[in-house]
């Protein structure tokens, strides 16, 4: 669901996870806030809003526990969700690493609204916690994968057919040139 791109600009490494976006339909004005201590949120309803932030706290606990076997703690400015129904499903989370320190969260988070919190929001999350516990970016392949494998199971499902038929056409990224990727590669959903 997501894609990275580096930018270094005097010492700062800005990080843009770019959503893979599947199909295309006319976007829902965003009309509705809320906020919770980590996330603020900009969505069609404010019951969507709110379904949305509860959900990104509770994906942001769970999930740092199983990945760092402990809650984080909070962070000093709140990440901003904007959130849209669409078809297909994908997001972009934004934030830039200067001198150990994140910051400058954004998230753009698109789908039903059944893919956004059981696919898009947890993928998207777990950027976030990966970054506020290495300080740096990751390479791409580990984060991605990670990423992807907290997505809903027909999500994962389908990322795993699309590996089989990647290795049989040849679109497949052998793991030496992966692991020393430092930017994207133009087909990019091989890299999932």
């Amino acid at each position: 669901m997501e894609a990275r791109v580096f930018r270094f600009v005097r010492r700062t490494a800005i990080l843009i996870c770019v959503g893979s976006l599947i199909g295309q339909a006319a976007t829902v004005s965003v009309a509705a806030g809320y906020k919770t201590r980590n996330f603020t949120v900009s969505a069609p309803t404010p019951q969507l809003a709110k379904e949305i932030g509860d959900s990104a706290e509770a994906w942001r606990r769970q999930l740092s526990i199983e990945w760092l076997g402990k809650e984080m703690p909070p962070w000093s400015k709140p990440c901003p969700i904007e959130a849209k129904i669409e078809n297909g499903a994908g997001g972009a989370t934004s934030f830039v690493f200067d001198r150990g320190e994140v910051f400058g969260w954004t998230m753009k988070i698109q789908g039903s609204r059944e893919r956004i919190l059981d696919s898009v929001l947890p993928h998207e999350v777990t950027h976030t916690i990966f970054a506020s516990h290495f300080r740096q970016p990751l390479p791409r392949w580990a984060d991605e994968g990670a990423c992807t494998t907290v997505e809903h199971r027909s999500e994962v499902s389908k990322q795993e057919r699309n590996l089989i038929t990647y290795l049989k056409t040849g679109r497949g990224i052998p793991f030496k040139q992966m692991f020393a990727m430092k930017e994207y590669p133009s087909d990019v959903m091989p890299l999932y």
